[in-house]
């Protein structure tokens, strides 16, 4: 639960609506999804991020898994995934993808599809560069976490109750998401997210920009807080598209 990139328009559908009631409940110790499709976020160069949204769980105190289903040269005909050439990328996705995970204080495990297309890592050197990156990870994790990050990015699973139903039509929220997202992973910086309904509780004094994303639906509350506690501190705040364009009932451009 807890999709997020690369739904193809699918969230209202999928029933991925609802994550910030999800992370609020004590019953819920962790979220998983697949590592984020598409050729921005899986070839070589792309981003490698997680589907979800894994900087909003960790501030509810949850655990992010990412799920690695990336095949390898091993297996060229897998479907959806991303095509390797030879073992040094699958080197490089291998090093890129576990790290994103653990950057962000998540975790992960390996899947391949099973029959027909098993064996994906079944490489000594691939099965050597993942017993490396462990050894890294374990000696990394007894240092404690911590995120350098100076920007954050605001998001709203919610707004796609208003939206679209497929990428194709609602093409906006696919540039400000998906798109926006691969593009910020290139950027060089250090970045967080949050959820729109998060951001109240949420200490800016770290951030030198706020990136609103997908935020075309804000209650009066909501732009009230933007307008009073974020837009102050010498901070830069940049808005993508319509922000708060919707209320909920109502359309107007004036908000």
């Amino acid at each position: 639960y807890g999709y997020f990139f690369m739904l193809f328009g699918r969230h209202a559908a999928g029933g991925h609506l609802a994550l910030g009631r999800v992370l609020r409940s004590p019953e819920v110790d962790y979220l998983s999804a697949p590592q984020a499709y598409g050729d921005a976020h899986r070839n070589v160069g792309g981003s490698g991020q997680s589907r979800g949204l894994p900087d909003a769980c960790r501030r509810h105190g949850k655990l992010w898994l990412d799920e690695n289903d990336q095949n390898t040269s091993l297996h060229q005909g897998a479907k959806f995934h991303t095509q390797t050439l030879t073992l040094d990328d699958d080197i490089a996705l291998l090093r890129r993808n576990l790290v994103s995970s653990f950057t962000r204080g998540g975790g992960l495990w390996f899947y391949d599809f099973g029959a027909g297309y098993g064996g994906w890592w079944n490489h000594p050197r691939l099965l050597d560069e993942i017993r490396q990156l462990r050894t890294l990870f374990e000696d990394r994790y007894r240092a404690g976490f911590a995120r350098d990050a100076d920007a954050l990015v605001v998001y709203d699973p919610a707004v796609f109750r208003h939206t679209a139903r497929t990428w194709r039509v609602d093409c906006v929220s696919h540039a400000c998401t998906d798109d926006l997202s691969a593009a910020l992973y290139r950027s060089g910086a250090c970045f967080d997210d949050v959820l729109l309904d998060d951001l109240p509780d949420t200490d800016l004094s770290r951030y030198k920009l706020v990136l609103f994303a997908n935020t075309f639906r804000m209650t009066e509350p909501q732009r009230a807080h933007v307008r009073d506690r974020v837009l102050r501190d010498n901070r830069h705040v940049a808005f993508i598209h319509l922000p708060a364009y919707t209320a909920g009932p109502r359309n107007d451009l004036p908000f």
